[in-house]
């Protein structure tokens, strides 16, 4: 009878993401989980266009000494939050209860889970328009961009029912594809590879303002990194997982999509390849980085409002989510 207690009580907080406790052993994984997932999260429009911004802004060789610098920050960070919370076994909401204090702690967990909401929403709406305007490009399609972003949004709040595995699994596929896309893009222009190297700066942003992007882009994402280190059994795994994501992969998809796009003068890398006939796949990318960069917002907003309203049910709270956004 106990026993059955205890499965009981451990399958409420499952279905809750154990937003107010810890993480049983159990549920715990390696540190390619937690990989695999900020990896992902890295892998969408937002970068891509922030890579645009730096290596045209300070050129290619200034360009990336700014990107090495920003990720080696945010890849130390990350490293240690995401430590925190395997050790712990807890997410953010928790071990801001334990920091801050009841009254603390909420305010911290109301601004991270509006932010991201109000993320979920934009990237939305973002995706949706880019999505339209890249169909009209190729195709000549003309295709609402609330046709795309509404059952996209759907798609989106799924994934997130299923927590870090669902992250998890976008992810494991989403990963390779983005690197077939970015070494097509960059065996497309290799012939203008010299003319890329050389590359001077004409934008506006000075060296000091593009370390700072490359941080601030992800700062949200490296708070919220206990939310995924709890799920992983040992903490250095963890900080060893979240860290190459952000100090490793981070600079490298900043880097190789920029290269197609000073190439070619384009905005982002998604309009390189529909420029060079390759739309298709990176349109693939574009639809599967938002899936699981919008679906990470929602994630942790949700963890964060289940741990204030423990009565609500987590796909009740993810509902509301998605409505709201």
């Amino acid at each position: 009878m106990g026993e059955t207690k205890m499965e009981i009580r451990s399958d409420e907080a499952a279905h809750h993401g154990y937003a107010d406790g810890q993480v049983p052993e159990n549920a715990q994984a390696s540190g390619w989980k937690i990989f695999f997932i900020v990896s992902g999260t890295l892998c969408g429009l937002p970068v891509f266009i922030l890579a645009a911004q730096i290596f045209g802004s300070l050129g290619f060789e200034q360009g990336l000494k700014a990107v090495v610098l920003g990720s080696a920050i945010v890849g130390t960070l990350s490293a240690l939050s995401a430590y925190t919370g395997s050790r712990a076994r807890a997410g953010l909401a928790v071990l801001a209860d334990q920091a801050f204090g009841p009254l603390g702690a909420r305010i911290v967990k109301l601004i991270i889970a509006t932010s991201l909401i109000g993320w979920f929403g934009v990237a939305i709406g973002v995706v949706g328009a880019t999505t339209a305007s890249a169909l009209a490009q190729m195709s000549g399609w003309q295709v609402p961009a609330l046709a795309i972003g509404l059952p996209m949004s759907i798609g989106i709040a799924a994934v997130t029912v299923f927590g870090a595995k669902g992250l998890e699994r976008i992810g494991n596929v989403l990963i390779p594809v983005t690197a077939v896309v970015l070494i097509l893009s960059v065996y497309l222009v290799f012939p203008q590879l010299d003319r890329v190297w050389a590359t001077t700066g004409k934008g506006s942003l000075d060296f000091a303002s593009c370390v700072a992007a490359v941080v601030g882009t992800v700062i949200v994402g490296v708070v919220i990194q206990p939310d995924y280190g709890r799920f992983i059994r040992r903490p250095r795994d963890a900080a060893l997982g979240s860290g190459l994501s952000l100090g490793v992969m981070y600079p490298l998809i900043l880097t190789l999509s920029a290269i197609a796009t000073l190439a070619l003068g384009a905005d982002e890398v998604i309009s390189a390849m529909i420029v060079l006939g390759f739309g298709l796949p990176a349109l693939v990318v574009l639809l599967m980085g938002a899936w699981i960069e919008t679906s990470a917002s929602m994630y942790s907003a949700s963890l964060s409002l289940a741990n204030q309203m423990p009565r609500a049910g987590f796909k009740l709270i993810v509902a509301g989510i998605w409505l709201v956004g």
